[in-house]
């Protein structure tokens, strides 16, 4: 999905025709309209502005569809993850994954039954 497409999407979900959505957030309805059509980029300030009056984060609105592998050791090198105010380890991590992978499977073979 686009960024055009999910603007879109959050508007008509609100009910709101693209000169309402335009007053309420102070921009043009020409520039809604070619937002909407993929016609042009936004800039961060306006990604603010959207991502704000929608109460969402900016990363959903230009997020592409596109499915990015997870280097697991680069996961857990940029980021801090914490269970009840203690760091999980990296360990701790791939037994999540496994689980988590292991819950699918038994999931897939009692449908199958």
């Amino acid at each position: 999905m686009t960024f055009g497409q999910r603007l879109k999407e959050l508007r008509e979900k609100a009910g709101l025709s693209a000169e309402e959505f335009a007053k309420k957030v102070e921009f043009t309805k020409s520039l809604i309209w070619s937002y909407e059509n993929d016609k042009k980029e936004p800039g961060i300030g306006h990604l603010i502005r959207i991502a704000n009056f929608y109460n969402i984060s900016i990363d959903y609105l230009v997020y592409s569809d596109k499915k990015i592998p997870i280097n697991l050791q680069e996961l857990n090198h940029n980021y801090t993850f914490y269970i009840d105010s203690k760091e999980l380890t990296l360990e701790e991590l791939k037994e999540s994954i496994v689980y988590i992978k292991l819950k699918r499977i038994m999931e897939i073979e009692n449908k199958v039954i």
